[in-house]
């Protein structure tokens, strides 16, 4: 009889051990998310056209000499977020100008992370910026990338179908505004990877 005691007790111990070191689903999933969200990587697509780059070519506006470690408001940069990434600082209130043919494939795609350069997320002093994409040609001035960024938020992915425009020359306008009433201290907007690829199918 002890020694059926001493088993079970030794059976139920191993028990709670595999239980408390099981994660739960929603645990799994949580930690799937933030990484997924923590970590920027490159799609295996054709580049059709990359804006850091030919960050040469662009037209900006509103240019100034202000307290970075580049000295500027707009600039091709390196950052580090989970890794070495290449990516374009952009402050308010400025807006950077690209003249694009837009070829006639029509599994055409803007891609890009977006969100705050990471040492400027712990400054605290940022209560958020608005970032916009302009795609003008000559008969259409259209919006296609609109968002509130908050210094807390992760980087986030972006995809937007060039299809309507194949076989246009565009204006593709990168845009760093603040809303009425919105200070712009901390705020340091990177576009992360921002480029125009050819997807394998079309989504």
């Amino acid at each position: 009889m002890k020694q059926l005691t001493i088993f079970l007790i030794s059976l139920l111990s191993l028990c709670c051990l595999f239980s408390c070191s099981e994660k739960s689903d929603v645990e799994k999933k949580s930690d799937q998310v933030f990484k997924e969200e923590n970590t920027i990587t490159l799609d295996n697509d054709s580049v059709i056209y990359d804006f850091f780059q030919n960050f040469n070519e662009a037209e900006l506006e509103n240019l100034k000499k202000v307290n970075t470690p580049w000295d500027k408001n707009i600039c091709p940069i390196e950052f580090t977020e989970k890794g070495k990434h290449d990516g374009i600082l952009q402050l308010p209130i400025t807006k950077i100008n690209y003249s694009i043919n837009i070829g006639k494939e029509e599994n055409q795609f803007l891609k890009f992370y977006y969100g705050f350069f990471p040492q400027s997320r712990k400054w605290n002093v940022s209560d958020g910026l608005r970032a916009l994409i302009i795609c003008e040609g000559n008969s259409f001035v259209d919006t296609v990338f609109f968002a509130y960024v908050n210094p807390t938020d992760n980087f986030k992915k972006e995809n937007i179908s060039l299809k309507k425009y194949a076989n246009e020359k565009v204006k593709i306008t990168f845009i760093c505004n603040n809303d009425r009433g919105k200070n712009t201290n901390g705020d340091w907007l990177v576009w992360a990877y921002p480029r125009i690829v050819l997807e394998a199918n079309e989504k």
